[in-house]
C-alpha cells in the first residue's frame, strides 16, 4: 500500500511539486463466503509463472488477496468439514482493486459416523 502525505502550504492549499516515481506491483482482490468462516478460496492463474494463493474467510465471511498481479484468475472455495459449490469463479484484475461479483456458498456438511459400543453399567444402591 502506497501512501502519501501532504501538508497544506500557508494559503492552506496542498502542492506537489516533485516527481515522484513508484511501480505497482498488485492489486487487492476481495470476496465474500455466505455461511461459514474459515473457508479457505484458492486463486488460479492461468499462468504458468504465478503460484497459486489462498485466503480464508474470516468471521463475517470476508476474505482478501493482496498484491495480485493484473490478469485473469478462477477461484475455488474448500473446506475440510463444509460442502462448497465447486463452480469455479473468474475474476479480471486491471487497473485497480477487484471483487468477485458473487458470494461462495456453502450447500451443506460432510457427516462422519462413528459407531461406539457402550458397556451398560448398573448401579445398585442399597438402602437400610
Amino acid at each position: 500500500m502506497l501512501r502519501l502525505q501532504l501538508e497544506p502550504d500557508a494559503a492552506g492549499t496542498f502542492q506537489c511539486e516533485d516527481d515522484i516515481d513508484f511501480r505497482v506491483s498488485g492489486f487487492r482482490v476481495s470476496g465474500h463466503v455466505d455461511g461459514a468462516q474459515g473457508v479457505k478460496v484458492v486463486l488460479h492463474s492461468a499462468r504458468a509463472d504465478r503460484a497459486d494463493v489462498d485466503a480464508v474467510a474470516d468471521a463475517s465471511g470476508a476474505f482478501t488477496f493482496d498484491n495480485i498481479a493484473p490478469g485473469t484468475y478462477t477461484a475455488v472455495a474448500h473446506h475440510p468439514t463444509w460442502t462448497m459449490d465447486t463452480t469455479p469463479q473468474e475474476i479480471s484484475v486491471g487497473g485497480g482493486a477487484a471483487a468477485f461479483a458473487k458470494s461462495f456458498t456453502v450447500r451443506g456438511t460432510r457427516f462422519r459416523y462413528v459407531w461406539a459400543v457402550l458397556a451398560a453399567t448398573h448401579w445398585m444402591c442399597c438402602c437400610s
